[in-house]
């Protein structure tokens, strides 16, 4: 079983106030960040890997690179480290594309208070090794595949689920842009 580092816990401003562990931060409903990233690559596929069986929440479900703010309490920093540790991806250029709050309970059924941010980035060169205590495999998706595992909740993780309509979204976009209609108003995500 997958142990955490102490989060960030942040007031209703998302300004830091403290650190906890995540249990205790569940426990008395203390709020805490989570960042998730899209990564896609040249041909517009969605980088998602399997989490491992070991992890506490949603174990064996296909995900979005994320996870919670622990190390530093910068989004940004901890999309890179996530990145680091889940895709083996180094000196990512990243955009934010969206900006949540959620009280909304886990698939453990823990209520957690939680900002989240969402980033962007593109990949196209080599992958170093994933740490296999969370990632147990990883593979690129079509926007088609992605649309069609959302159709199945109980087979993905809450960071893919919230990253559903910004993969989406932007695909439609191309679409439209490509089917000739190039005078519509680009889709601004943030």
């Amino acid at each position: 079983m997958t142990t955490y580092p102490p989060v960030v816990i942040v007031n209703t401003e998302d300004k830091v106030v403290d650190w906890a562990p995540l249990g205790e931060a569940w426990a008395k409903g203390l709020i805490h960040r989570i960042v998730f990233v899209i990564v896609e690559d040249g041909q517009g596929r969605i980088l998602l890997h399997k989490r491992a069986q070991g992890m506490k929440l949603y174990p064996g479900r296909w995900d979005t690179v994320g996870g919670h703010v622990d190390v530093t309490p910068d989004y940004e920093e901890s999309a890179r480290i996530e990145l680091r540790e889940e895709a083996g991806i180094d000196d990512a250029d990243l955009d934010e594309v969206a900006r949540l709050y959620l009280e909304e309970p886990y698939d453990i059924g823990v209520l957690a208070k939680r900002f989240v941010r969402i980033f962007r980035t593109r990949h196209q060169g080599e992958r170093s090794d994933v740490t296999e205590e969370e990632v147990a495999a990883s593979r690129w998706f079509t926007r088609a595949e992605v649309a069609e595992l959302g159709r199945h909740p109980d087979e993905i993780a809450e960071g893919l689920h919230r990253c559903i309509p910004y993969i989406l979204k932007e695909h439609d976009h191309h679409r439209h842009q490509t089917a000739g209609q190039a005078d519509r108003p680009i889709l601004h995500l943030r």
